[in-house]
């Protein structure tokens, strides 16, 4: 790619958590516009930055990315959360990850990149009320509402029989959620 933008970008972690993390973006030119996306640091031994923006450029193409208008395409300084503002799926807690910066679409900047790893598992107290709704012989209708609103959770449904491989309810949420 043609870099013709001197833009850089300034990477910041405002907060870090076991399963997100908020990146402060702050471009040296605001009206550049700017998609950034994480990927496992581990990926920095084998490519470098500018390799994984262009393999995550050519994967945005293969998923039709709409670089006028998709959400995740930012300008100006932006304080934004991994997985609500860039759609990334939650972290692993404890893991190394790096966040990368770059014009969007044809890349026309250096790739800004910076490291984090994130915070240890904290223990929640959060409960989960499930409401079962309308019924049918193949679905059901589930509402759920947790006790808090600022922690992420896990709704998945299994057959009934998978429960009773398990012992114990945070053995059988070991195996559904880091499988």
């Amino acid at each position: 790619a043609e870099l013709t933008d001197d833009c850089t970008f300034d990477i910041r972690f405002v907060e870090i958590g076991a399963s997100t993390v908020d990146v402060e973006i702050v471009p040296s030119n605001s009206s550049t516009r700017y998609y950034a996306t994480f990927m496992e640091s581990s990926i920095l031994e084998t490519h470098t930055p500018d390799e994984v923006a262009a393999m995550k450029i050519s994967e945005e193409g293969g998923w039709q990315t709409d670089w006028v208008n998709d959400p995740r395409i930012h300008s100006g300084t932006q304080t934004l959360n991994s997985n609500s503002d860039l759609g990334i799926a939650p972290f692993k807690p404890q893991h190394d990850y790096t966040v990368f910066v770059s014009a969007e679409g044809e890349r026309t900047t250096q790739v800004a990149t910076k490291n984090v790893t994130t915070a240890e598992f904290q223990k929640s107290d959060m409960t989960i009320q499930i409401q079962v709704g309308e019924r049918t012989d193949r679905s059901c209708v589930l509402s759920f509402t947790p006790s808090v609103d600022d922690e992420l959770y896990y709704i998945g449904v299994v057959p009934y029989e998978l429960r009773g491989y398990y012992t114990t309810d945070e053995e059988f949420m070991q195996a559904v959620v880091y499988t």
